[in-house]
Parts: structure tokens; sequence; C-alpha cells
């Protein structure tokens, strides 16, 4: 019996609506069970269709005595327009068939022209390594970033991808892209990322920076970033450190700080900033606290000039390091700035104004505390001593 096949097709010619509507101007890709395109940017006209299609369903073939069948169905149907959101159906073809299809606008496109949106500067994108890279000295933002991936899914589609970049609220996103933050800011517009696993943000060389964003994930910095700085940027995963230095982080949350760098990474935590742990070489963390004596006497007016010490409290002498040691103000008040290790430090205190000098004089008073995440700030009430 000679070898012979049969190729199974059905028409296929969709109509596409935004509400009752025919729209214009929709590309339409098909691709078959094999993940080969069949229909590509065949765009529809003023009825909202296209010219009629044949989809094949299947192949079947006859080899000597022995029958196959390869199924070319199900299909993935996809119908892309800037501004409007991305329609995808997988459809099995099985009969010949006009569907109506309905598309909606993307509410959550803020720069409506798509020329405009193609001619953004300092933005690079590789589908074969899966990176998107933003560079130059223009401050990208998340919303901006989101227009330009929504271009690039109508203009250059992914079989597997259909949104480097999606929302459904404008505000949290979903990252399924490595995103490169190059020699450059961005703005996160106090939104979030969900990076996908297997990928990151990467904070990279001399200006990658990023501001009032959450990073559901990991992220990285690397290349030679010598003045990276985070500001109000919340990290659930890991943030890998690539460069020894030292970095600015404020108001920042990072769950999981990872030097791979080979020397110490130093990291200054300004305003609420914390760093729940840390992994890999050596990681200083300096965080600005405020150490505050305030000194009262018996009916609570404040004492000026009482000499005031904090110490390290530790049992043996020689390391009860010095952290503060000052005269209180006018108000009665001494302060110190302290870098906090990352965790409490415990100490002692003592203030005493009994000097010859002093009049009046009062009974020297010491006691012990914390140091914590929120400095430490004690009141001391001292008794004048009667007997001098």
């Amino acid at each position: 019996m000679a070898n012979s096949s049969v190729i199974e097709q059905y028409t296929w010619t969709p109509t596409i609506f935004k509400a009752t509507t025919p729209e214009a101007g929709v590309d339409v890709w098909v691709w078959d069970a094999g993940e080969t395109v069949v229909v590509s940017a065949l765009a529809t006209n003023a009825s909202g269709t296209i010219a009629e299609q044949t989809l094949t369903k299947a192949i079947h073939g006859v080899v000597s005595t022995v029958t196959s069948t390869t199924n070319k169905t199900p299909h993935k149907t996809r119908f892309l327009k800037y501004g409007i959101e991305v329609l995808e159906i997988t459809e099995t073809i099985a009969a010949g068939t006009t569907p109506d299809r309905f598309v909606e606008d993307n509410a959550n496109i803020t720069e409506a022209s798509a020329t405009a949106v193609s001619n953004y500067t300092g933005f690079a994108i590789d589908h074969g390594t899966d990176t998107v890279t933003l560079s130059g000295a223009t401050v990208w933002t998340e919303d901006k970033l989101y227009d330009r991936l929504q271009y690039e899914a109508v203009e250059v589609p992914q079989y597997g991808t259909p949104e480097v970049m999606s929302t459904v609220d404008g505000i949290n996103h979903i990252l399924a892209y490595d995103l490169i933050i190059d020699d450059h800011e961005f703005d996160g517009n106090n939104g979030s990322f969900a990076v996908a696993s297997g990928k990151e943000v990467i904070f990279r060389d001399s200006a990658g920076r990023a501001k009032d964003l959450q990073i559901t994930g990991d992220a990285r910095i690397a290349g030679s970033a010598v003045t990276s700085t985070l500001d109000n940027v919340d990290v659930t995963g890991t943030l890998e450190f690539e460069i020894a230095q030292v970095f600015q982080f404020t108001d920042s949350t990072i769950a999981v700080a990872h030097n791979s760098a080979g020397a110490t990474v130093t990291i200054d935590l300004l305003g609420d900033s914390a760093v729940a742990s840390t992994t890999g070489d050596p990681i200083v963390l300096n965080q600005a606290v405020t150490l505050t004596v305030n000194v009262i006497d018996s009916v609570g007016s404040v004492i000026a000039s009482a000499q005031t010490s904090i110490f390290k409290d530790d049992p043996v002498k020689s390391n009860r390091t010095e952290y503060m040691n000052k005269d209180t103000n006018a108000s009665g008040i001494s302060t110190e700035a302290f870098n906090y290790p990352g965790s409490p430090v415990p100490v002692i205190w003592k203030v005493r104004k009994s000097d010859n000098a002093d009049d009046p004089r009062y009974f020297p008073r010491s006691g012990s505390g914390t140091i914590t995440t929120a400095g430490f700030e004690v009141t001391v009430t001292l008794r004048e001593n009667e007997f001098i």
C-alpha cells in the first residue's frame, strides 16, 4: 500500500467587536498545537473581520499499513491592538466557524499614542534571554514601562508570553522577564512588581537606582554600582550584592541580603529601613538611631549641664564601649547619633551633677536599658543632695 496523507482543514473567520461596534485595526495571530504561526498580523477591516482562513485540525497519514494522526489543534488565537487589552483564546478547530470576539480598552495604559511609545529611548528587550534593559538619562516609571511593553506585545508577539508585564489594577504588576535598571533611575510610582520564578530585578552600574517600588521576589545589585541607592523600595525575596561597597537605603525593607562579592558590603539604613537577615560574605548594617537622656528634678523641672553617659553593657570592663558622654542642654536633654548594628544592644547609663561647682548638687543615678531599631531614650529624675 502506497504512502498517503489526508489534511483535515476547516475555515475560520472571526469578527472583532468592542462592545457592539466592529473594531478595525486589530492584529489577528494564530498558532497551531505545534507552536507554529499559521496566521500572523492580519489586521481587521472596518467590519472588524479578516479574510477567511483555513486552519488544519489534523494530518492523517498512512505508511504501508500503519495509520497515524498528527493533531494540529487546539489553536492559540490572539487579538492585538495598542490601547486594548490583550485577548488570547484557545480554540479547538473541528468545523468551519465564524466566531465573534470581544475586546476592551486597556484602562491601565497612560500614553494613548503608540507612535510616542515606540519612540521611547533607553529601552531594549531580548526575547531570547527574557531580559528587559532600561538605560540612559530618561527617568523610567512603572507606568511608562508598562506602556512600552504593551506596545511590544502587539508588535512582537511571543508564543509563550502574551504580556511581558501585566496588571489588573495599574498598580500591582507581574513581570515575566528579568528587568535590568542600567545606569538609570526607575520610579515605581508606589506600585509593585511580582517577579516570575527564576527572574529578578537587577540594579546595574553607576546610577542604577530605584524608588517607591515593592518587589515581590528577588533582586540583584551588579556591575559597578558605585552610587546605587534604594529609596522606599521593598524586596520580599533575596537582594544579592555582587559588588563590595557602601550602599544607602532609605525607608526600604529587605527580607534577605546576600553578599556574593567576596568582600564586605556595608549598608547604611536610613529612615525606616531594615534588613531581616543576611547571608554569604560579611554585611555590615549601619542604622542611624538616636540615644537620648532627659534629666529632671523631683518636681519635674529640667536640669541643665548634668553629665550623662551611655556604655555598652558587658561583664568585661574593657569591653564597655562608650556610646555617649555629654552634658544636658538648657532643656535638660543630651543626645547622640548611633549606628544600630541590626540587633539589640544592652547598655548602662549614668547621670550625675555633683561636682563642687554644681549648685544644687544631686545624688548620681545609673541604670540599664537596650538600644533597639527605635534608638534609646530614658528620663532620669535626680534627687537633690541636701546634706552638702
